[in-house]
């Protein structure tokens, strides 16, 4: 699970700056996650109360437990990440009043 963690890291770097719906990317992410988190239990709703259905009602199930985990280490790696960015935008901030100090 580590592994998952430190790529879902990753991911939040290479998109922190881009843009979606005037939205952040990473705040779209989320929001997708949530919405089909939320899709997937109606699903599960239907197939167990509505129709009665055993072998969608698993399926749905399975789907549901698959998208709150990747959903959890998701919003885990987002802090992570931040500190991360943080950093490096200080290092930059750092180098380039070095750099402005050495040009006088």
């Amino acid at each position: 699970m580590k592994i998952l963690e430190e790529t879902f890291t990753l991911i939040h770097i290479r998109i922190s700056h881009k843009k979606v719906l005037f939205m952040s990317l990473r705040h779209f992410v989320t929001l997708a996650l949530i919405l089909l988190i939320a899709f997937s239990a109606f699903q599960i709703y239907k197939a167990a109360i509505s129709e009665i259905d055993i072998i969608n009602f698993i399926e749905s199930a399975f789907y549901t437990i698959l998208l709150i985990y990747s959903a959890f280490f998701w919003i885990k790696s987002w802090p992570k990440a931040n500190r991360m960015l943080n950093k490096a935008s200080e290092y930059e901030s750092e180098r380039k009043d070095k750099s402005d100090k050495d040009s006088i």
